[in-house]
């Protein structure tokens, strides 16, 4: 991926004579999944990842016994469709779309997943089950590049939590939880500077987030749209003529906090900062991350 493709400058075209996207924030994420791309994650962030990705598998798995599962996989099944993904520990096959929704629905559902305390995200339960769906459905992804974009889609959606410095307004785990399912499957696409500022964009106009899903598991919603952003977007849908997704008028940055957050400086600040340690307590019953799974500037 180039994030200094001639589209991606501001001010410049991208195709069809539409006006690429001048965001500062998404500029930064692009040039940081760039980086990712090129250059990896160092050993110790690939070893934490592997533990919590085991530990939410095993918590997506125990999320069989969930109130309300039985019919939520029932009213899946009756949609109908292609079975393209795996639901956890019982083995149907469903839509990649409806397999993601059920798979969050039992890992968040019993609140033993992880959880980045400060930045009030639950980045596993909204990007896991997305990835993992669409390798699945895709095939030849290897597991070198799954764990990068699980990674980098859980640094994404944790800084963008940790931007925040005000009482919630939406609930940040549904959007930044689907921000980071998106650039995950970015990277698992192979979409360029250009299709990554689309699909951030496509996503954001359909992210849920409203606090009543505090009580509701909307990560099931987030990582559900999150697809539609990359495969929109890989199939040639733009948005290159809408407000920037993340510092715009109408962007996350001032809906998720009652007063705007200086998303740009913040950022910098926290994107790709190495992981320092990750514990596992229950205090709540729930594994907490002391860092999340964060990735070497």
């Amino acid at each position: 991926m180039s994030a200094t493709s001639p589209s991606s400058r501001p001010g410049d075209t991208g195709g069809h004579g539409r006006t690429a996207i001048q965001d500062p924030v998404v500029d930064k994420i692009v040039a940081h999944v760039e980086r990712v791309g090129a250059h990896g994650v160092p050993a110790e962030v690939r070893s934490a990842a592997k533990s919590l990705i085991a530990d939410t598998l095993a918590v997506g798995v125990a999320g069989r016994s969930t109130p309300w599962r039985g019919e939520i996989l029932d009213m899946l099944a009756r949609i109908g469709g292609a079975g393209e993904a795996t639901v956890f520990g019982s083995g149907e096959r469903l839509p990649l779309v409806h397999a993601s929704m059920l798979n969050a629905y039992q890992i968040h559902g019993q609140e033993f997943d992880c959880v980045h305390d400060a930045a009030v995200v639950h980045p596993m339960a909204a990007v896991l089950p997305v990835l993992l769906g669409w390798a699945e459905r895709e095939g030849g992804v290897s597991g070198a590049l799954l764990l990068r974009a699980i990674v980098l889609a859980v640094d994404v959606a944790a800084t963008l939590g940790l931007c925040s410095r005000a009482p919630m307004r939406f609930f940040r785990p549904a959007n930044a939880g689907g921000f980071g399912a998106t650039i995950g499957l970015a990277m698992l696409a192979g979409l360029d500077a250009d299709r990554l500022r689309d699909a951030m964009g496509i996503y954001y106009g359909q992210c849920a987030g409203t606090m009543q899903a505090h009580s509701e598991g909307a990560p099931q919603l987030a990582n559900a749209n999150g697809i539609c952003g990359p495969q929109s977007s890989s199939r040639g849908a733009t948005c290159r003529d809408l407000a920037p997704p993340l510092e715009g008028i109408s962007a996350i940055s001032r809906c998720l906090t009652v007063r705007p957050i200086r998303c740009p400086l913040r950022i910098s600040a926290h994107l790709g900062a190495s992981l320092k340690s990750a514990t596992n307590r229950f205090p709540v019953g729930a594994r907490r991350m002391g860092a999340s799974m964060l990735c070497s500037a």
